[in-house]
């Protein structure tokens, strides 16, 4: 009989979390303060660019994304960066009926040259991926969290350190090219141009020419430039040329 009453109360739960998550009609975020540091040496890393990212999920099996909201931060000397609050925002009313954040957000993107990139989301185990609050928070949020420089004699070669960093590259141009929401790239110029740096030092390294995958940073500038041209974002050359000195 508990058994029975248990499964009645689980379904229940289940019917009435629904309901509640199909009433959210707006998203929002408390601020997040964090410190990053060399997770060697311990000690405060200026210049770590960091991208918080707040996705809609969407459509058949949620496959379809939106960013809702894109932030980008730097740390001071002291290895500290902030995201400000922001929102209750009302969900795109051109977004489908089922548009819904997930729980992991936001999502933090970590990018230093030299060291390995490093993506943090928040970490909560629930039944219902879908089911957070209104107003989300970061797990990270007071942490210090710790970044591993890359030395192709300890764990990484330098193939695989340029295939995480063309990882980083290519998922950002695929996704502005792609025809979503492909202006997107303008919120974070600072990480897109130390990408483009880190790329180019890593070809200058590359004496041997052992990374046959490595691309240049004016190929990916040329794409760029023309995916912006013909969708009305601007040139993407312009835009970036103070973020290039």
């Amino acid at each position: 009989m508990n058994k029975k009453w248990n499964y009645l109360l689980l379904l229940l739960a289940i019917l009435f979390g629904s309901a509640l998550q199909g009433c959210t009609t707006s998203y929002g975020a408390k601020p997040i303060e964090a410190r990053v540091v060399d997770a060697n040496t311990g000690r405060p890393l200026e210049g770590v660019i960091i991208n918080a990212k707040w996705e809609l999920n969407f459509g058949w099996e949620y496959g379809s994304y939106y960013d809702m909201k894109v932030m980008e931060a730097v740390t001071d000397q002291n290895g500290r960066f902030s995201f400000p609050a922001w929102g209750p925002e009302p969900i795109p009313s051109q977004l489908p009926w089922n548009a819904r954040m997930q729980n992991g957000d936001p999502v933090m993107t970590f990018f230093k040259g030299g060291y390995i990139p490093l993506r943090l989301r928040n970490e909560r185990e629930e039944w219902h991926r879908f089911s957070g609050p209104r107003i989300r928070t970061s797990e990270w949020n007071g942490k210090t969290i710790e970044l591993k420089k890359f030395d192709e004699n300890f764990k990484y070669s330098l193939p695989g350190y340029a295939a995480m960093v063309n990882g980083l590259v290519d998922s950002g141009l695929s996704y502005s090219v792609s025809g979503g929401y492909i202006c997107d790239w303008m919120k974070t110029p600072r990480m897109l141009v130390a990408m483009l740096k880190e790329v180019d030092r890593i070809n200058e390294q590359d004496k041997s020419h052992t990374i046959s995958n490595t691309i240049s940073s004016k190929y990916i500038i040329n794409e760029f430039e023309l995916s912006s041209l013909q969708n009305g974002c601007g040139s993407t050359k312009e835009f970036l040329k103070e973020y290039m000195k």
